[in-house]
C-alpha cells in the first residue's frame, strides 16, 4: 500500500459496505474507478470489522459537467469555479450514516456553493421522483450570510429545494456541517451545535442504501475534515415542539424564533399550520372538512403546502399547541366560540399529552387611525381601546377553556409604539411592514424573542442571536442597538403585566453576588475584625438571597489605622465592606 503523507478518514462497516453502481444522476464523464479504496487500519470490535480509509482520489471517483474536476491535496477536497463537480465515494451504500466536515470559500471573499450528496445507490420507490440530495451551503461572493439547503434532483434535473434556512451570520473561515441520517429523518448541524438547523423526512427511495459523496457548484472552495461513520446516534439535546395553528401572524413570530433559541442552546421545533388571515371559524371549517388549505411551516421555512390539519397535527410529537384568530378579531369574543371550544376538544381527543395555548395576536398600529381600517372601526377607531379589549378577550378565555398559557405577542408589540425603534408616526419607522401590521424585521425578532421567553421562561436580555434579515425582501435586521431595546421591551410585556411562562428552560443557577449586612465597621487600633452577628448571603441570578455559613475574611488579625477594608469572599464572589479604624 503505498504511502499517504495526510489524510482524511472515514470509518465504514465492512459489512454493509455493497458493491453498488452509480445512478443516472451522476452526469458521468468517466467510468468509476475500480481499484479498491486503501485501508489504513482495521479492527475488530463487538464482532463487526471496523475499517478506515483515506479521502484519496483512489477512493473517490470523479466528475465534472465542463470537463474540469475536483481535486485530492491531503485529503482535502479542492473545487474549481468551472460548473458542477461531484467526488463520489466508491461502492458505499448504507441507509445510516453519520458525515462531518468542513467547507469554506479557497478566498476570503469568495462563493460558497455546495456539500454533502446523498444519492440513491439502488433506486427503490420512484413515485416521488427524487432519486439525489444535495446537502448545500450557498455563500454568495462577499456576503456576510449564508444558508443552508437540501435540493433534491432526478437523474440530471434539478427539482428544487427540499427545505433550507434563514439566512445566516457568516464569519469567515470554515462552515462546519454534520448530517446524520437515521432512514426516517436527515439532521443537518451547523458549527458544532448539537442541535439541528434542518431536520428533514428524507424523500430519497432506495432500496438497498445511500451512495455519498460531494458536490459543488461554479465555486472554488476546499471541502476537508471529513468523517463518515455508519452511527446514527444523534447528539443529545432536550427539545420542545410547538405548532401554532394560525395565519401570517404565527409565520411572522415563528420566522427567527427555532434559529434564536438555537443560539441559546434550546431545540425548540417550531411548527405553523398557515393559511392566510385565517379566522377560528374557517379553521374550525377546514377541520370539519379536512381541507387541504394549509401551508405548512417548520423553523420558520416552508415545508409543504395543500396539507390540512391532520397531516400537520400527526407530523411530530408535538408537545404545545396554540390557537389564535383573524387579526382584528382578538377582542370580539364571539369570533372565537364555539369554534375554540370545540377545537381545543378534538385536539384533546387526539393528542391527550399536548398541552394548550393562546397566541394574543397585535392590533392595529396607532398610525393606522383615521385611515379607514375596517378592523379598527369595530372598536371606535381606537388602537387602544382595540388593545385592551383584545386583553381581557384573553384573559377571559383563558379562564373558561382551561389553557395552559398565553404568548402576549399583542402585548409586546403595543408596547413598543412610542420607543425608539416605533415612534408611532409611520409605517416606515414602525414595527410593521404594511398597512395590515405585518411584522418587519424588528417586529418579527420581537416576536421571536416573546415566543422564547413564553416557552423557556429565560429573559429575553441577553439572547446572542445575530438576525441577518431579509426574511421577506432585501430588509435587514435589526442593529444591535436596536436589539437591546428589543429585548428590554419583550421582558417587560412578562415583568410589567403578569404573563406567565412555561419555565421549560429556566435560567441556570448564578451566582452573581454577595451581601454583608449587620457588620461591625468601626475599630480601634489592635482589635481585630468582629464578625459576631454579622449576616453574609449569596445572591442569585434569579433574585434569591441565601445565608452563607463559610466564607473568607482576608483580615484575620489585629487592625491597623491603615487598613480601610475588610474583603469577604464565597465561591469567587467578594463584597468589600468599609471599616474606619481609629
Amino acid at each position: 500500500m503505498k504511502a499517504i503523507k495526510k489524510a482524511v478518514v472515514f470509518t465504514l462497516c465492512a459489512a454493509i459496505l455493497l458493491g453498488a453502481k452509480l445512478p443516472s444522476v451522476i452526469n458521468a464523464t468517466a467510468e468509476p474507478n475500480d481499484q479498491a479504496p486503501a485501508i489504513l487500519s482495521e479492527a475488530n470490535g463487538g464482532g463487526t470489522m471496523q475499517q478506515q480509509y483515506a479521502i484519496t482520489e483512489e477512493n473517490l471517483s470523479l466528475y465534472g459537467s465542463s470537463g474540469t474536476k475536483m481535486t485530492i491535496v491531503d485529503g482535502t477536497i479542492k473545487t474549481t469555479p468551472e460548473g458542477e463537480q461531484k467526488a463520489i465515494i466508491n461502492d458505499f451504500s448504507s441507509r445510516l450514516f453519520d458525515v462531518s466536515y468542513s467547507i469554506e470559500p479557497a478566498a476570503t471573499n469568495g462563493a460558497i456553493n455546495g456539500g454533502l450528496y446523498i444519492y440513491a445507490s439502488n433506486p427503490g420507490d420512484p413515485t416521488d421522483h427524487i432519486d439525489a440530495l444535495s446537502v448545500n451551503i450557498d455563500r454568495a461572493v462577499g456576503e456576510d450570510n449564508y444558508q443552508l439547503f437540501i435540493y433534491s434532483f432526478n437523474g440530471d434535473s434539478y427539482l428544487g429545494a427540499e427545505a433550507h434556512t434563514i439566512k445566516l451570520r457568516y464569519h469567515g473561515g470554515k462552515v462546519a456541517v454534520r448530517v446524520i441520517s437515521d432512514e426516517e429523518f436527515i439532521n443537518v448541524y451547523l458549527d458544532g451545535s448539537n442541535i439541528p438547523s434542518i431536520t428533514k423526512r428524507i424523500s430519497v427511495t432506495p432500496a438497498k442504501g445511500y451512495g455519498l459523496g460531494f458536490r459543488s457548484l461554479n465555486a472554488r472552495m476546499t471541502i476537508s475534515d471529513v468523517n463518515i461513520s455508519l452511527s446514527h446516534e444523534k447528539p443529545e439535546c432536550k427539545t420542545v415542539k410547538l405548532l401554532m395553528i394560525g395565519n401570517s401572524y404565527a409565520h411572522d413570530t415563528m420566522i427567527y424564533t427555532h434559529e434564536l433559541a438555537r443560539a441559546e442552546g434550546i431545540n425548540l421545533v417550531c411548527g405553523v399550520l398557515f393559511y392566510g388571515g385565517c379566522t377560528m371559524e374557517q379553521h374550525a371549517n377546514f377541520v370539519a372538512n379536512r381541507s387541504k388549505v394549509y401551508t405548512y411551516y417548520k423553523n420558520g421555512m416552508a415545508d409543504r403546502s395543500k396539507t390540512d390539519f391532520f397531516d400537520v397535527l400527526y407530523d411530530e410529537d408535538w408537545d404545545y399547541l396554540t390557537f389564535q384568530t383573524g387579526h382584528g378579531y382578538g377582542g370580539k369574543e364571539e369570533m372565537w366560540y364555539p369554534y375554540i371550544h370545540d377545537l381545543i376538544a378534538l385536539v384533546e381527543r387526539l393528542c391527550p399529552t399536548i398541552e394548550i395555548g393562546l397566541f394574543m395576536s397585535w392590533v392595529a398600529p396607532y398610525y393606522r387611525e383615521g385611515a379607514g381600517d375596517y378592523k379598527l372601526a369595530m372598536y371606535n377607531d381606537s388602537t387602544d381601546q382595540m388593545y385592551a379589549a383584545t386583553v381581557k378577550c384573553f384573559k377571559d378565555l383563558q379562564l373558561h377553556n382551561g389553557t395552559k398559557f398565553i404568548v402576549p405577542a399583542a402585548v409586546a408589540m403595543h408596547t413598543a409604539h412610542g420607543t425608539s425603534v416605533c415612534d408611532n408616526t409611520s409605517l416606515a419607522t414602525s414595527i410593521h411592514r404594511d398597512t395590515t401590521a405585518h411584522a418587519n424585521e424588528k417586529g418579527r425578532y420581537l416576536l421571536a424573542l416573546t415566543m422564547y421567553r413564553t416557552v423557556t421562561g429565560r429573559r429575553a436580555e441577553g439572547c446572542t442571536f445575530d438576525p441577518v434579515g431579509s426574511t421577506y425582501s432585501s430588509v435587514a435586521g435589526p442593529t444591535y442597538e436596536e436589539r437591546l431595546v428589543l429585548q428590554g421591551i419583550c421582558d417587560n410585556a412578562f415583568d410589567a403585566y403578569g404573563y406567565e411562562t412555561l419555565n421549560l428552560f429556566p435560567e441556570p443557577e448564578e451566582l452573581v453576588a454577595l451581601r454583608v449586612e449587620n457588620a461591625k465597621t468601626t475599630y480601634r487600633v489592635g482589635q481585630a475584625f468582629d464578625y459576631t452577628g454579622m449576616k453574609v448571603y449569596a445572591v442569585y441570578n434569579d433574585g434569591r438571597k441565601v445565608p452563607v455559613k463559610y466564607y473568607q475574611i482576608d483580615k484575620m488579625r489585629k487592625l491597623t489605622a491603615s487598613d480601610t477594608e475588610i474583603v469577604i469572599s464565597y465561591l469567587g464572589q467578594r463584597a468589600v465592606l468599609p471599616i474606619i479604624v481609629q
